[in-house]
């Protein structure tokens, strides 16, 4: 007993550390931006908000945010769309079967820069290289394994006779679909179109191969700018991100935790 306690004490040592050591460039990031010098210097010997001044109000920076935002709202309704259809194949058609949902994994099986070096060349001959559609479908595809499995585990809790009872009084297709089963899946169809949209806004093998060049996407302008130079500009530009992602996390728990909660229990039970 005392040597499954003791690998247990060593377990979770182990685990700290790791995740010390993949939080560790947060750390030292955050503080970082709020430097005064020119140089990224760690701990700051003065503090301001200059860099993120900066970042908020240079056009570039305002650009590129406003094209990931576009590209990762389009994305991510694509798959969540996707998804939905998916969804509903397997409720009301025939479950999807094990080879289909293995090949609706690919796009997060294959590395990226495979999948990206690929679309290059094809791109490129059909001179489609550097559209922010194809780049929205491309981080749709990349999504759509996530949306797909979140919303296909939400309807193995739906009964289809509803679906069967509603047609039957004479609903049509939409309304059915509308007023029946989209409320029971309401909660996973926002989990799966945040999880799509944290995934756009953060890719940047695509955005660099296949994206816009002349004002890239967010994560592609920082990666241009750590391949020439490091300003206490891209850790500003890191925290936001950070940020962001932090918030999309924390509305995937609340619309979970929402969803969770029986319809009974969020009135006044006297």
């Amino acid at each position: 007993m005392r040597n499954f306690r003791t690998l247990g004490i060593f377990g979770w040592i182990y685990t700290w550390l790791i995740v010390l050591f993949v939080l560790a460039p947060v750390i030292i990031m955050v503080p970082a931006s709020f430097g005064a010098s020119d140089v990224l210097e760690f701990p700051p010997s003065e503090y301001s908000l200059r860099w993120y001044q900066q970042v908020l109000t240079e056009r570039q920076w305002v650009a590129s945010a406003m094209l990931s935002g576009r590209i990762a709202l389009l994305a991510a309704a694509i798959a969540t769309i996707s998804g939905l259809m998916v969804a509903i194949l397997h409720l009301l058609v025939r479950p999807v079967g094990a080879q289909m949902r293995a090949f609706l994994m690919l796009p997060i099986v294959a590395p990226n820069i495979v999948l990206a070096t690929g679309l290059f060349s094809i791109l490129l001959l059909t001179r489609q290289l550097g559209s922010p559609l194809v780049l929205a479908i491309a981080h749709a595809s990349l999504a759509l394994p996530l949306t797909m499995i979140v919303l296909v585990n939400a309807t193995n809790s739906i009964d289809p006779l509803l679906w069967t009872a509603a047609r039957t009084l004479g609903a049509p297709w939409w309304t059915a679909f509308g007023r029946v089963i989209l409320p029971l899946m309401i909660t996973s169809t926002v989990v799966g179109f945040v999880l799509a949209l944290i995934v756009s806004w953060d890719e940047v093998t695509f955005a660099i191969f296949i994206g816009p060049s002349l004002n890239p996407t967010l994560p592609a302008r920082m990666f241009y700018y750590l391949r020439e130079l490091i300003t206490p500009a891209l850790t500003a530009v890191a925290t936001l991100l950070v940020l962001a992602t932090i918030a999309g996390a924390l509305i995937v728990g609340f619309a979970r935790r929402l969803g969770s909660i029986p319809a009974g229990n969020t009135g006044d039970n006297s």
